[in-house]
């Protein structure tokens, strides 16, 4: 019986990342009956065979895709390959369809919502959630000859409600891992277009355990007309403020660098500001200077729970732990 591959954890991660952006040379992953991992013991050998079937894209190799070490899932400790650049995890989770998808004959890969329930296990919550709302965004973090970059205006891929269905569909088999994942990726939110809206989504979000202010969150890149109905996002024309709460008529736009250095693109942001002002709502400019100064968000977080009429209630070991979610956040 031929041998089967099953990519993992950080190389399935990295796979995920790469194929948003190669999705249209690369073939769609196909679905299949795969529940979990076989009982195979893998050879270096063996497995740059598999690889080869891959037949990726000119420019691209195994380790460009998956990276130095590679990351796959066996069925239990006894089949763990100990190769050079093969690191092997015991499956962790129940048998379950649509758990791996097909790359290539006997090459499989974890689907993006497996990816997500794995880094329970091995990342901090705030890491999983960046990591998370990154595959729900329309942006991607790609390591080209491991100096890392950003590339925009992606197709997500991944939403919320779905990630969540299918940790519920597993947690009918499976208890305590998968409800902490169920509890953790109820934080996120879809439609972040950069990191840095993550990371500010985050840190005005997240409950106060984590270090968060624990903001009622709002709708990331909410698209609208010009009389403030909402509309699709591909609508021509359409004004999408980074971070709207419409309830409170409020939004906080980010005046990025990225998108945000020149002429056109200020003299843009202002008409659009002024638009929403004239519809009644109240914009707040937050900058990046303003984001890495622990003082200054402070300020901003009150001027924000001020127009939500919402009282900050922050217990005594707040800082504490906004600090070290500021750490590993902004850090990264």
């Amino acid at each position: 019986m031929e041998q089967t591959l099953f990519i993992a954890r950080e190389s399935a991660i990295r796979f995920w990342r790469w194929y948003r952006i190669h999705s249209d040379i690369f073939n769609e992953p196909l679905k299949t009956q795969i529940k979990s991992p076989e009982h195979c013991a893998y050879t270096q050998s063996k497995i740059n065979e598999l690889m080869k079937r891959l037949a990726l894209p000119p420019g691209s190799t195994p380790e460009s895709v998956f990276g130095k070490t590679l990351h796959i899932a066996t069925a239990c400790s006894k089949t763990r390959s100990f190769a050079c650049n093969i690191k092997s995890h015991v499956w962790p989770l129940p048998p379950m369809t649509g758990s791996f998808l097909q790359l290539s004959n006997n090459v499989f890969v974890e689907s993006p919502e497996v990816c997500l329930l794995q880094t329970i296990s091995f990342l901090p919550v705030a890491k999983s959630l960046m990591l998370a709302m990154e595959f729900s965004g329309t942006y991607t973090y790609i390591d080209q000859n491991y100096q890392g970059s950003y590339i925009y205006s992606l197709q997500p891929l991944i939403q919320k409600e779905t990630l969540l269905t299918d940790i519920e569909s597993f947690s009918k088999v499976h208890g305590s891992f998968l409800n902490k994942a169920f509890r953790t990726f109820g934080y996120m939110e879809d439609g972040s277009a950069s990191v840095m809206e993550t990371r500010i989504y985050l840190l005005m979000t997240l409950p106060h355990k984590y270090g968060g202010y624990g903001l009622k969150h709002p709708v990331m890149n909410y698209a609208m007309n010009r009389q403030g109905k909402p509309v699709r996002p591909t609508t021509p024309g359409c004004i999408k403020p980074d971070f709207y709460w419409a309830e409170n008529k409020l939004a906080l736009e980010y005046n990025s660098l990225q998108y945000h250095n020149g002429m056109p693109e200020y003299e843009r942001d202002a008409e659009r500001r002024e638009h929403l002002e004239k519809l009644g709502i109240r914009v707040i400019p937050v900058s990046r200077q303003k984001v890495y100064d622990p003082e200054q968000f402070d300020a901003l977080i009150k001027d924000i729970a001020t127009t939500m009429k919402h009282r900050l209630r922050l217990p005594k070991t707040f800082v504490q732990k906004r600090n070290s979610l500021r750490n590993a956040i902004l850090l990264s």
